[in-house]
Formats: C-alpha cells, structure tokens, sequence
C-alpha cells in the first residue's frame, strides 16, 4: 500500500448546491472554520460547490464567493 506524505494530503470537500441562495451566506463561514482547522492539522483543504440547476441566485453568490480576495480555496461549477 502507498502512503501519503502529510505534506501531499488534500481534503476536497464537494457541496452541490440547488437554489441555495438564501442558505450560502450562513453556510460558507462554517465552512471556512472547517477548513481552517484541517489545515492547522496540516491537511491541505478545499471546496467545490456544484450548481446542479439552480433557478435562484445560487450562481451569482458561488461565483463571488469563488472570487473573493483572500478567501480559502473555493471553486464552484454549474451544470
């Protein structure tokens, strides 16, 4: 079996989000102090939020969430 050196160890935590709009801005804080502590573990962390369709604002704020200066890792995609 092939270990994993802990500096080369990544947690990616994928989110689909559908006409999350009204539940991103509360969301994404927690999120950010789950990441923060994995990676006072030493885990390198990120998120991906998948916009499966959303007929909301969920788009507009994943996409302002991802471009945040200073923010963690953040990616989001739509489908």
């Amino acid at each position: 079996m092939h270990r994993i050196a802990p500096e080369d160890r990544c947690l990616t935590l994928v989110i689909a989000a559908y006409n999350e709009a009204d539940a991103l801005p509360a969301l994404q804080p927690r999120i950010a102090a789950a990441l923060d502590a994995a990676e006072r573990e030493g885990l390198q962390a990120r998120v991906l939020y998948i916009d499966d369709g959303s007929r909301d604002a969920t788009w507009s704020i994943l996409h302002g969430l991802a471009a945040k200066i200073g923010e963690k890792d953040i990616r989001a995609i739509m489908l």
